[in-house]
């Protein structure tokens, strides 16, 4: 019911290459198969930001390193919610 209003407001923003389900679908991918650490990534500063050191972490797409910079407990529960929901649609 809603799929067709998404992807008309998806359209309207511009988005054309693919479509507002294609786009869901590769975020909650990229969301679910973030590799999370097994201890806490060492950060260094540069300038008023920080960033992770190995550069391996730093070279994730954004939303991968912001999962990773919540800590494990959090993205955990982040991922096992978005994997729930990518299952059910």
């Amino acid at each position: 019911f809603l799929e067709p209003v998404f992807e008309a407001a998806y359209k309207e923003l511009g988005n054309t290459d693919r479509s507002w389900q294609e786009t869901l679908n590769f975020a909650m991918t990229q969301v679910e198969t973030t590799p999370l650490p097994s201890a806490p990534p060492e950060l260094v500063g540069q300038g008023k930001v920080y960033i992770f050191k190995d550069p391996n972490l730093e070279a994730l797409p954004p939303v991968q390193k912001a999962m990773i910079r919540m800590g494990n407990i959090n993205a955990r529960k982040i991922i096992e919610a978005v994997k729930a929901f990518h299952a059910q649609i």
